[in-house]
């Protein structure tokens, strides 16, 4: 579903020059004949080019339209919503965009189509942040500047995304609930803000990964590692009281 990086990167490279091409559209040069139009809509159909569709077909008022909301599966979807997003390599593992577009082809038949904003996962993250992954969580998702079109009947459902606050604080994880703390520029491989500012903790200082297990310390009220603190799960369950190293010093 999701195009490679190189492949969002060129196609951002050509917007300017698909704007300017759209601009002259409307200074008296001739729309596309609807002949060529028909071998484009289904070579891209076959292709899957659905951004090359949405660009050629933008250029003819009379087929092309963009809504606020789509209704699908009995599901309404607004604009800026979160979706999940079927995962043809890996079924039980959604991506996660947002809703930017809605449009609606009507060229011989009709067509659905969305645009996609997505949200990247820690194994999405390059390789250059690997000593840092294991401060992520299996919930956490970095919003990005990485887009694509996709046919509806992609969408999977719903989902929410929170901050890392407001995750925090919940007893218990309700299903398709993700966290953000930070977006992601996939092109220059940097985060929003950069991990020096993210909040720390433990004494190892370091971003909290609500996934990992930790002891509050009784005297600074700071929350340590169990692996930082020399403790076990079963020994976190039964003790009374903990202080941190720093508080002992």
């Amino acid at each position: 579903m999701k195009r490679s990086l190189e492949e969002a990167v060129q196609s951002s490279e050509q917007e300017e020059t698909s704007k300017q091409q759209k601009l002259n559209s409307g200074n008296g040069k001739k729309q596309q004949a609807p002949k060529d139009l028909e071998q484009i809509v289904k070579k891209c159909i076959t292709e899957k080019k659905y951004e090359d569709m949405v660009k050629a077909c933008s250029l003819n008022p009379e087929i092309y339209k963009e809504y606020r909301k789509l209704k699908f599966k009995q599901t309404i979807y607004k604009l800026d919503g979160t979706l999940l997003i079927s995962n043809g390599d890996d079924p039980d593992n959604d991506y996660i965009g947002k809703l930017k577009k809605i449009i609606r082809i009507d060229f011989e038949q009709v067509h659905t189509l969305i645009q996609l904003q997505w949200y990247y996962k820690k194994s999405d993250i390059d390789s250059k942040y690997n000593n840092q992954k294991q401060n992520f969580s299996e919930n956490e998702v970095f919003l990005t500047e990485h887009t694509d079109y996709a046919l509806v009947d992609c969408i999977n459902g719903k989902c929410d995304i929170i901050t890392y606050d407001e995750y925090d604080q919940l007893s218990s994880i309700p299903a398709n609930t993700f966290y953000s703390r930070a977006e992601y520029n996939a092109a220059k491989k940097k985060f929003n803000p950069p991990l020096e500012k993210w909040k720390k903790g433990c004494i190892c200082n370091v971003p909290l990964n609500p996934d990992l297990l930790y002891v509050q310390c009784d005297k600074c009220s700071n929350w340590i590692h169990i692996t930082c603190a020399g403790l076990t799960s079963e020994q976190v369950e039964t003790i009374e009281n903990y202080e941190c190293k720093n508080c002992k010093k």
